[in-house]
């Protein structure tokens, strides 16, 4: 999903998916849209340190090739899902594509398969006991979305009866082949299911705050015993492909915090630019960041970097310079940001 990047910003989860994403996919999805989307994110990756990945979309034999011209290993998923899509016309044809991409991967060096229904909200029971009954045969895992959203979790009881990991777990799918990813909607009783299980949990902080889906409960996670990694969930609900880059921006914070994808108020999110423009007029007003519920970081100057929300320059940060100028410093971890005189 890589050339998705930054379509349909700030919209809920469902809506971002169903009005814009899965129509955007039916449009222009294809072998050479893959391909390309493919390189792109293992050059991404690559570039940032990520050596690995398990990805999940169509036309995973694509992926799998590009990532094996590229020498990166791989985890590539063998998607289910209940609609057509350009990759199968059906069910029948979802796992017919399926057993098909196994086969040109098996015994492959550094590309692996593993069974990817979507997420519960996108594929019926038949299927999954379908998927559960070929993974214990061919002895490969699932990869799959769960627990992303509170509205999911809510929608799935209502439908069902019972809550989505609850329903997995039914159907024999909560072992230690599953690969949950977000996990965000988790209660003390789940995490005992996952750790008395073997369940892998993959975390995605970016996406979850972009999209303002809730906290996964990492530190209780591992306090459990069990194994988180790290994701990123791709570059459409992310903006960025490698796991280093996956940093918590203070915007996203704030969504999450709210629980609601609404944009932060414009006043708020330009109140650097602002605190700059006094700054240049002689003015020693200052303003203050996004967390209320925290001290405080104060600036009064701006950042040339491409990243501003990751760099702080703070009032106690100024120096004299030879000369008379006075230069802000960065209070950045990045520690690349700037170095300003005003």
């Amino acid at each position: 999903m890589t050339l998705f990047r930054g379509l349909a910003d700030d919209l809920p989860l469902m809506n971002w998916l169903r009005e814009h994403i899965w129509p955007a996919e039916g449009r222009w999805v294809g072998e050479e849209f893959v391909a390309a989307g493919s390189a792109l994110a293992v050059a991404e990756m690559l570039r940032g340190g990520t050596t690995c990945f398990n990805d999940m979309y169509f036309f995973p034999q694509i992926t799998g090739r590009v990532a094996s011209a590229a020498g990166m290993r791989a985890v590539i998923g063998l998607i289910v899902i209940d609609f057509p899509s350009a990759w199968a016309a059906d069910t029948d044809g979802y796992f017919s594509r399926a057993i098909e991409t196994f086969d040109e991967f098996k015994g492959h060096p550094l590309v692996g398969t593993a069974f990817a229904p979507h997420a519960p909200y996108s594929v019926g029971d038949a299927p999954l006991a379908r998927v559960r009954k070929l993974a214990d045969e061919l002895e490969l895992p699932v990869h799959m979305h769960v627990h992303e959203t509170r509205d999911e979790v809510d929608q799935q009881a209502q439908r069902y009866g019972r809550r989505p990991l609850a329903r997995l777990d039914a159907l024999g799918l909560v072992s230690p082949g599953l690969v949950a990813v977000h996990m965000t909607q988790l209660e003390d009783d789940e995490i005992a299911l996952c750790a008395d299980r073997g369940v892998q949990i993959v975390h995605c902080p970016e996406s979850n705050l972009k999209l303002a889906s809730g906290f996964c409960r990492v530190q209780r996670l591992l306090g459990a015993g069990i194994n988180v990694a790290l994701g990123t969930d791709g570059a459409a609900s992310n903006t960025t492909s490698t796991c280093s880059a996956s940093c918590a921006r203070p915007r996203s914070w704030r969504r999450a915090s709210r629980r609601t994808r609404a944009q932060c108020p414009r006043r708020r999110r330009c109140a650097w630019r602002r605190s700059t423009a006094r700054g240049r007029s002689g003015s020693a007003t200052r303003s203050a960041h996004w967390n209320r519920t925290r001290r405080p970081t104060w600036s009064r100057s701006t950042c040339r970097s491409r990243r501003p929300s990751r760099c702080t320059i703070r009032s106690r940060s100024w120096s004299t310079r030879p000369g008379g100028a006075r230069s802000a410093t960065c209070g950045s971890r990045a520690g690349r940001c700037c170095s300003r005189a005003v």
